[in-house]
């Protein structure tokens, strides 16, 4: 999981940080709260930002969303250096990955990557104590002290992509899992029905908008395809069947069957906005995808055209969602905050519903919702909504989202922003 989250000089994010105390750590669940442009959907758009980088390809990142990299940097500043830092929990112990993105040149010009060992969970001794690595002015400073000087083009993140072989296998394993962990980072803020209604072909997720989602759910293995519809059934009782069709050119579309008095087929540019982004989100989340996948392929010497599906698709360990209520019937909003809870990947949302946070269980609600408002200095800033004083009193006699609705965000915003100050 990623326990914590800094960024600086990205859009309106300056010296900002997921969670604001030191000792505290990000929960499986993250949702983010607040007034229209405080800053909520910039913190969804930096974490994809960083994922991007670690890859190495924010210039097509850019390309999607119709950025120009000067967009990236904070309004006013003058800076060209975005400053970053991430840590994240994996089974080796925790990594943080710092440092600073340079978004004239489109790379990194420093990067650190610090590896905290986990006694218990490295029992075989792969990485010895106190292991780190560096980078600065084109010179990587390896776990053992040596430098070594950075002969290749990079994109993005330099220490993020050596090449095996170059370096020390331990510097190598570092980089690979850290880039491994980034990169799952799938962001669904985009999610448009009429982009989910059209055909489509070659796809390893369902699209930033969920423009692949006909492929994607043609290239899911037996038993996903399964998943996906007993979880959908869950939303939808009448569904029957999920599935998608070739047809001219390679293109796929996506279809859908109810039983109410007889089965009817649905194709998706029929289908309603909130059985489409249901159905994005199911997908994506069921999907096993990428190594797993493969490693069973090849045991079981099965190519694509198997019970496997799409040995290519992704799966990710970080879903980033957008107003989660839009387009989503209120009676279902409860079943789609329980599922979210419910799965594996670490989950970033943001909303303006207190129906979401409703139905949250109060001590899931105390960890996880978050207010994004701004301070007197017009600073993004990130608090738990019940660390601030009298709301987590509103709890023993009401929900989460009632005791958010019964002070306005107005006041919490001014209360939070008068208490920063101080």
């Amino acid at each position: 999981m990623i326990k914590r989250f800094y960024i600086d000089n990205f859009k309106s994010l300056v010296d900002f940080e997921l969670p604001a105390k030191q000792e505290e750590s990000l929960p499986k669940l993250i949702c983010m709260v607040g007034l229209n442009g405080a800053g909520k959907s910039t913190v969804i758009q930096a974490l994809d930002f960083l994922s991007h980088l670690a890859t190495g390809d924010v210039t097509e990142w850019l390309r999607i969303r119709d950025w120009s990299p000067s967009d990236l940097r904070t309004k006013k500043s003058g800076k060209s250096l975005i400053r970053f830092s991430v840590e994240i929990d994996t089974p080796l112990g925790e990594i943080t990955w710092s440092g600073g993105y340079n978004i004239l040149d489109g790379r990194c010009s420093s990067e650190k990557l610090v590896l905290n060992i986990n006694s218990v969970r490295n029992k075989k001794n792969i990485f010895p104590d106190n292991f780190s690595i560096g980078f600065d002015s084109g010179v990587v400073r390896l776990s053992n002290g040596e430098k070594h000087a950075l002969l290749t083009e990079y994109k993005g993140s330099a220490i993020l992509n050596l090449t095996s072989g170059s370096v020390p296998q331990n510097d190598w394993l570092l980089s690979v899992l850290v880039k491994h962990y980034l990169s799952g980072v799938k962001s669904l803020e985009l999610l448009s029905p009429d982009k989910m209604r059209r055909p489509s072909r070659d796809a390893v997720d369902v699209g930033y908008g969920g423009e692949k989602l006909a492929a994607f759910v043609k290239g899911l293995s037996k038993d996903e395809k399964n998943s996906l519809l007993n979880k959908l059934s869950d939303f939808y009782p009448a569904l029957k069947r999920v599935y998608a069709k070739s047809g001219q050119y390679g293109w796929i579309r996506l279809f859908f069957s109810e039983s109410v008095v007889d089965e009817i087929e649905i194709e998706a540019r029929h289908a309603n906005d909130g059985l489409l982004r249901l159905a994005a989100i199911v997908a994506q989340t069921v999907a096993v995808g990428g190594i797993s996948k493969k490693l069973k392929a090849r045991e079981l010497s099965l190519g694509d055209e198997s019970e496997l599906g799409n040995i290519e698709q992704k799966r990710y360990q970080y879903i980033l969602l957008e107003e989660i209520e839009n387009g989503i019937n209120p009676e279902l909003i409860e079943k789609l905050v329980g599922y979210l809870c419910g799965i594996n990947q670490q989950v970033f949302v943001t909303t303006h519903s207190p129906l979401v946070l409703n139905y949250l269980p109060d001590e899931v609600a105390k960890k996880s919702i978050f207010l994004i408002y701004r301070s007197k200095q017009s600073k993004v800033v990130a608090k738990r909504l019940f660390d601030m004083p009298g709301i987590s009193a509103k709890l023993d006699f009401m929900g989460p989202g009632e005791a958010f609705v019964d002070t306005s965000i107005a006041s919490l915003t001014q209360m939070a922003a008068a208490e920063g100050s101080n």
